[in-house]
């Protein structure tokens, strides 16, 4: 798993960067609003950038300013209608994998994928949460959470 690099939305302190470094991860990024979180986020993943601010506000250009040009690669699990992941793939150079145990909800997700002609970029698979081997932790109940980047 070396070859991905990773930004920790909602990163706090860094406990779930913590993880995915112990995993192989390189950690690039924290983004969080609390500033002495970020302070210790720095400080344990050595070379990590953050930054403190509302994420709401963020555009896709101030992270990509931090992190380069490496290619993104997102993991949506619970993907339901696929709408997050559509209009991840849409508006961003990601490939989009979602994941949902709904047939119904995939049906959906494939429907929205075709109309919006994201073929090889938003890709959608059956499969149970923990069963998946995990690049990315995203939620759509309320946040993502995490996002992995294949270095190459």
């Amino acid at each position: 798993m070396s070859n991905y690099n990773a930004i920790d939305l909602f990163c706090g302190c860094g406990g779930l960067s913590y993880g995915f470094e112990s995993a192989g991860f390189n950690i690039l990024l924290g983004i969080d609003n609390d500033q002495m979180a970020l302070n210790v986020f720095e400080h344990s993943h050595n070379g990590a950038k953050s930054i403190c601010g509302d994420i709401t506000q963020l555009r896709y250009s101030d992270i990509k300013n931090i992190i380069g040009n490496k290619k993104i690669d997102i993991i949506d699990l619970g993907t339901g209608s696929g709408c997050i992941a559509c209009m991840i793939a849409k508006l961003t150079s990601a490939t989009v994998i979602g994941s949902d145990i709904s047939t119904d909800a995939l049906q959906i997700a494939f429907k929205n994928m075709e109309k919006l002609n994201l073929f090889n970029r938003a890709l959608f698979r059956k499969s149970d949460i923990f069963s998946m081997i995990i690049i990315l932790f995203s939620s759509n109940f309320r946040f993502i959470a995490f996002v992995a980047i294949r270095s190459s």
